[in-house]
């Protein structure tokens, strides 16, 4: 387990899929990120490469990538080191980067492959109980989950710029909500605040488990080999 802290943040990190293991926060004393108890999800902040869910290409057809990829469960090996942050490599295609900057973490992807690729983050994180507030910078409509593929045949609204999150909101699946800013910003129970650019944010939690996913998506391949999301501790 590889370990990387400033005087505000500490963070446990695998090289079992470059996993985030630990959030912790120094100043609060407290836990963020889900310790990947089986009973609800083994796991705590998982990277989806170079597929998301059952999304499919003619790439993952052809080579039958499994659900999610198979970065989660490949080893990754530390080739840079500095005060503050650790980069991970797979093999020729992804490098994974962790930076802390105060009371944020970077997460960075370098996607090396030539062929269509998606990726994305699958961190969880602690809540203490429902209902839960989840706050975004701005208005978006969301999606839904069919047979595990996202459905654009319909989208929805929430109303505000609030979703209310309970028990049964996830009875169907995750929801995917649809972003068309180059920066968004997502609020965890006034508590954290993710800043993302993908094209599309996964939040998913198993019924009544005591965490929530924020999942930053790149689903459509393009030149930018370059993405990262930002995950802020508020005080």
């Amino acid at each position: 387990m590889y370990i990387l802290e400033n005087n505000q943040l500490r963070i446990q990190i695998a090289s079992m899929g470059a996993e985030l293991k630990s959030l912790y926060s120094k100043t609060k004393l407290k836990e963020y990120l889900w310790q990947g108890d089986p009973k609800w999800w083994g796991r705590s902040a998982p990277h989806l490469f170079p597929r998301i869910g059952y999304e499919v290409n003619e790439y993952i057809e052809k080579h039958n990538i499994v659900k999610h990829g198979y970065a989660r469960d490949t080893e990754f090996i530390l080739i840079e080191q500095s005060s503050t942050s650790l980069s991970f490599k797979m093999k020729d295609e992804l490098i994974v980067k962790y930076e802390l900057i105060e009371n944020s973490l970077e997460v960075c992807y370098e996607v090396l492959v030539d062929f269509p690729f998606m990726i994305g983050g699958h961190p969880a994180f602690n809540i203490d109980s429902f209902p839960v507030d989840l706050r975004f910078s701005n208005k978006c409509d969301y999606y839904k989950l069919l047979d595990g593929v996202i459905d654009k045949s319909n989208s929805y609204k929430i109303g505000s710029e609030v979703l209310i999150i309970n028990e049964n909101t996830f009875t169907d699946d995750a929801l995917v909500f649809n972003n068309s800013l180059k920066q968004s910003q997502v609020c965890l129970e006034r508590d954290l605040v993710l800043t993302y650019d993908s094209e599309l944010l996964g939040v998913w939690s198993p019924p009544g488990a005591p965490f929530v996913c924020l999942e930053p998506w790149w689903t459509s391949s393009s030149s930018i080999r370059n993405l990262n999301y930002t995950i802020r501790l508020l005080y």
